[in-house]
């Protein structure tokens, strides 16, 4: 019998088409709905920039503790670890790792989190320097959506990204027309689609 692992993932924008408080308001909604599933259902559920937390700190201090609490027993997982998903074409080095740093001072110190996946679903590119970067803070493993296959062809979904250096990361391009979600009834079609792909062959599906 084959087994098949279902992600469970928010993808949420802090600050894009909504001002920031909306942003805030939509993680407080997100995850206090999750941790709802996780208390109900035998369901884990993951999310990774730290500003998401800090907002549910400041302003739902209850929900930050059920959170923790969930975290702790292994309902919940930080994933990815940085502080924000930002936009990886023009960043410096720099930027990026001050980026990773913050999320992970705080994830350290809240909860004792440290990841070695590094995501940037909403990203348009991935400069070629970022592959070194994330080698060097630890990062084994590299999960994003774009650029498309209509934008870049590769080899495959699943791949190894080799830098300049020789710095070398495990990567994952979810490409399916789908992007990073389901919508509403179409779960196990879209489960049954990415099989397809997959057949024959150890991997997660994120839904």
């Amino acid at each position: 019998m084959k087994k098949i692992h279902l992600i469970c993932n928010s993808h949420i924008d802090p600050v894009w088409m909504w001002d920031w408080e909306e942003g805030a308001g939509a993680a407080l909604s997100t995850f206090y709905q999750a941790a709802e599933f996780c208390k109900e259902y035998d369901y884990v559920f993951c999310h990774n920039e730290s500003l998401l937390y800090e907002y549910v700190e400041t302003y739902d201090p209850a929900l930050f503790k059920e959170i923790s609490k969930q975290i702790a027993d292994g309902k919940w997982k930080i994933i990815g670890g940085w502080y924000l998903q930002p936009d990886c074409n023009l960043p410096s080095g720099e930027a990026f790792v001050r980026t990773i740093k913050l999320g992970r001072e705080y994830f350290e110190e809240k909860f004792n989190a440290r990841p070695t996946t590094a995501i940037n679903f909403d990203s348009f590119g991935h400069t070629v320097g970022l592959v070194q970067v994330l080698k060097k803070c630890g990062f084994d493993s590299y999960m994003v959506c774009r650029p498309m296959p209509n934008m870049l062809e590769l080899p495959d979904k699943e791949f190894l990204w080799v830098g300049p250096d020789g710095s070398k990361v495990k990567v994952s391009r979810v490409e399916d027309e789908t992007i990073y979600c389901s919508g509403f009834g179409t779960a196990m079609e879209d489960i049954n689609r990415k099989l397809g792909h997959y057949e024959g062959r150890e991997i997660g599906i994120a839904l």
